[in-house]
């Protein structure tokens, strides 16, 4: 007879699974302000047909390893589906996230360089699709956690513009987790002052 915790071996991967594919398809649902915590049943996860490959991923990887793993896959891949979770899309991550100061200083240039090129005020800048400019999604991400411009494009009518900012939004806490908000603040104050010169 098979112990409890062999037959639930993948549950924690599964719940995992369950609040970060929520937070990124549910409105209702934020990872954080729910501390990653889904309603499921250990009997819902035992009817599944994929539960081995949660059972693999779950002794594999640790749960903020788990974290990383389907954030990456949703934000760089498009996709969460559990048999095709890609490990490269977590290491490219996990490599962005760890040079992400260095990043956002290129990317603030480019803006900086943007608005010089095209007359547009800074204060203007956000009501534009930043991605055409070639600002990544990361710097993205980091302006709205200083800015919350995003807000504003949920608001207007622009159909491109409401979907870029939900995508903004969901993947925000999780480009952010473990910084200051003061090492961006510094470097938007200083690659503006530098554009200044």
């Amino acid at each position: 007879m098979q112990s409890h915790d062999s037959i639930y071996a993948g549950y924690n991967a599964y719940r995992i699974y369950l609040a970060i594919k929520s937070h990124f398809e549910l409105e209702s649902y934020d990872y954080f302000k729910y501390n990653g915590k889904v309603r499921v049943t250990e009997e819902s996860f035992l009817k599944r047909n994929d539960k081995y490959f949660f059972h693999r991923l779950e002794a594999k990887h640790t749960p903020q390893k788990l974290v990383t793993l389907f954030v990456s896959n949703k934000v760089l891949g498009g996709k969460m589906w559990v048999r095709e979770l890609s490990a490269d899309y977590m290491v490219e991550w996990e490599r962005d996230i760890a040079r992400l100061p260095y990043l956002f200083e290129n990317d603030m240039r480019l803006i900086v360089d943007h608005c010089h090129k095209t007359g547009i005020a800074y204060d203007d800048i956000f009501d534009i699709n930043l991605k055409k400019i070639g600002i990544s999604g990361y710097s993205i991400a980091v302006l709205d956690w200083l800015f919350k411009f995003t807000d504003k494009w949920l608001e207007c009518d622009n159909i491109v513009l409401e979907t870029s900012a939900k995508e903004i939004q969901s993947m925000r806490g999780f480009v952010v987790l473990g910084y200051d908000k003061n090492v961006f603040r510094n470097i938007v104050r200083k690659v503006m002052n530098d554009g200044k010169s």
